[in-house]
């Protein structure tokens, strides 16, 4: 089996077991108590769906034709980015969603390979507090509160 199988068949399976993860997490969500609303589990449930058909396309797809063996491409940005990831989700649950999400964000952003500080801050404190404020004072969702989320409200 040629190395480039080996990382696609890794990635298809840290996909799955991420895919795993995220529903396990959404089923301990509360369930919704107005009638037609689908809850706050709808959206996570079908992002861990995607990421199985993806993973399962990517264990299933046929094997690439053999290139240089020593082209490994960016595997430590990836993988500190799940850790982030992981990181970060496991966090919104003492911090919150804001922080949580600022620390995704930021560490994304430097792995990714950014540098400049004023655009990693404004990104990364911008778009936590639009998505929270559409989820929750718009769809009327709930996140995970945190020391933030209890000045907002």
């Amino acid at each position: 089996m040629s190395s480039q199988r080996s990382a696609d068949l890794g990635v298809a399976c840290g996909t799955i077991v991420v895919a795993v993860a995220i529903a396990a997490t959404a089923l301990g969500f509360p369930s919704s108590t107005q009638r037609g609303d689908p809850g706050a589990a709808l959206f996570p449930l079908l992002i861990a769906a995607t990421l199985v058909v993806l993973g399962v396309i990517r264990v299933f797809r046929p094997a690439p034709a053999e290139q240089d063996e020593d082209r490994t491409g960016p595997v430590l940005p990836v993988l500190g980015m799940l850790a982030v990831g992981i990181f970060s989700v496991w966090a919104m649950s003492w911090v919150g969603f804001i922080l949580g999400a600022i620390a995704l964000l930021v560490g994304g952003a430097l792995l990714a390979g950014e540098r400049r500080w004023l655009r990693i801050g404004v990104y990364a404190v911008a778009t936590p507090l639009i998505v929270y404020a559409l989820f929750v004072w718009a769809l009327e969702l709930q996140l995970p509160a945190g020391p933030l989320e209890a000045m907002l409200v």
